[in-house]
């Protein structure tokens, strides 16, 4: 009876710690319209394991079909670049919004709202704020294919940056045919 309580005892010490070390306070909204505020612990299995708070032993889950979009925490990194950018120091902004869009396994979640794919946001923008075409059009079609990444609101990709990409690859008269475009778009 005591090995089988010593087995248990340890088993539980072995698979808890882990958790409470991950978890990350975040802003889950889901499709329903409601929001959750709540210590994410993990992605898995298409879904999101999370807790009320730090200090709750219960571990609940969310499919991530249920999930509009997360709101993560910023982390310093992303204060910096966002400080860079709004005091437009876009070259500077570049180079911090690169930098977590590159590092994905920090930034990058399965889930809308993830900031490795809002730094590529960012950047589409301050790319076109330098008049970097080039870069305006890389940023646009990673956009491209990671839009179901970002959150429904701005999804809504700017027609400029698609005149920009046009500009980029010498096509004039499509670059002005796209700007003329009228745009929802919040980055316009």
């Amino acid at each position: 009876m005591t090995r089988f309580f010593t087995l248990t005892v340890l088993s539980a010490a072995v698979a808890l710690p882990a958790i409470p070390g991950r978890a990350e306070p975040v802003t889950i909204f889901l499709k329903n319209s409601v929001t959750m505020e709540v210590d994410m612990v993990r992605f898995r299995q298409g879904q999101i394991d999370w807790r009320v708070d730090a200090n709750a032993a219960e571990i609940r889950s969310v499919p991530l079909s249920r999930v509009a979009w997360v709101d993560f925490q910023r982390s310093s990194d992303w204060e910096r670049a966002e400080s860079a950018y709004r005091s437009g120091n876009f070259a500077e902004a570049v180079r911090l919004f690169q930098a977590i869009a590159a590092n994905r396994q920090a930034h990058h979640h399965p889930v809308p709202g993830n900031l490795s794919t809002l730094a590529r946001l960012r950047l589409l923008d301050c790319h076109r704020r330098l008049l970097d075409a080039e870069g305006v059009a890389t940023q646009w079609k990673t956009l491209e294919s990671e839009r179901d990444l970002l959150p429904p609101d701005d999804r809504q990709l700017p027609s400029l940056a698609a005149a920009w990409t046009a500009l980029a690859a010498g096509d004039g008269e499509k670059a002005l045919e796209l700007a003329r475009e009228p745009s929802d778009s919040p980055l316009e």
